[in-house]
């Protein structure tokens, strides 16, 4: 990785890059597609952190709004002849001028109270946005990863050991980017498990074969990715061994 030479692979400049949040100068040129898979690791790592720093942020924002209103219900519970009857129990009988500062100290002790909330909150809210921010910047890095291809990938050509596992998967690696889009609808976990191990490499079985599909049906009928599934159904015709 160009400026990080003193590292002693790509990998390693990129895992540090993750762990310092200089997620703008991160990038996969120089990888292989394990060595993205790890720094993938690392950036789902990262996220998870950053959100569970982003929520506790708002939930103490909100713990401290929920603090303050309570405290400034209670002032105005109390009222203004509340607190003068308890100054003039404090103090005894009070002369015009120490009314006047009685008043003069009321309304500095309110000011003071809302200028320290407002101050606070302010900080509190600064915080959790920070940590939103945070937060977009590692879902933004872990797309570009997973959206990442290696230069010449789509070119490369199978084994001539004839077997499953074909080097160019351009089009699973597609139709992968749209399934995680739909992450979130239980029908396409299993997809995505399948077409992984083939993104990878793994062998492909019949239950892969299947996968590969059901993975195209869906990209056509269920997302509107017409090219996407054209693209891995040529795919699967091209390399699916023939029954004999």
């Amino acid at each position: 990785m160009p400026g990080f030479q003193h590292f002693t692979s790509p990998l390693d400049a990129a895992r540090f890059l993750v762990r310092e949040n200089r997620l703008h100068e991160l990038s996969f040129d120089d990888l292989s597609l394990a060595e993205r898979d790890v720094v993938i690791a690392d950036l789902r790592s990262e996220l998870s952190r950053v959100r569970r720093r982003a929520l506790r942020a708002h939930l103490m924002g909100a713990a401290h709004t929920a603090l303050f209103l309570a405290l400034g219900a209670a002032f105005l519970a109390i009222g203004p002849a509340g607190l003068r009857g308890a100054f003039d129990r404090w103090l005894g009988r009070t002369t015009a001028p120490e009314e006047v500062f009685f008043w003069a100290f009321q309304v500095l002790l309110a000011s003071l109270g809302a200028l320290t909330v407002d101050y606070l909150l302010r900080r509190r809210l600064r915080i959790a946005r920070m940590w939103d921010h945070e937060s977009r910047s590692f879902r933004d890095a872990l797309r570009r990863a997973e959206a990442w291809l290696p230069a010449g990938s789509d070119s490369s050509s199978s084994g001539s050991d004839g077997s499953s596992a074909v080097a160019d998967r351009g089009p699973v690696r597609d139709a992968l980017a749209v399934l995680r889009k739909h992450a979130h609808e239980r029908s396409t976990h299993y997809l995505i498990e399948r077409l992984s191990g083939a993104d990878r490499g793994e062998p492909l079985t019949a239950e892969t074969w299947e996968a590969l599909r059901s993975a195209s049906r869906h990209l056509r009928e269920e997302y509107g990715a017409h090219t996407e599934a054209d693209a891995l159904q040529r795919w699967i015709e091209m390399q699916e061994p023939r029954k004999a």
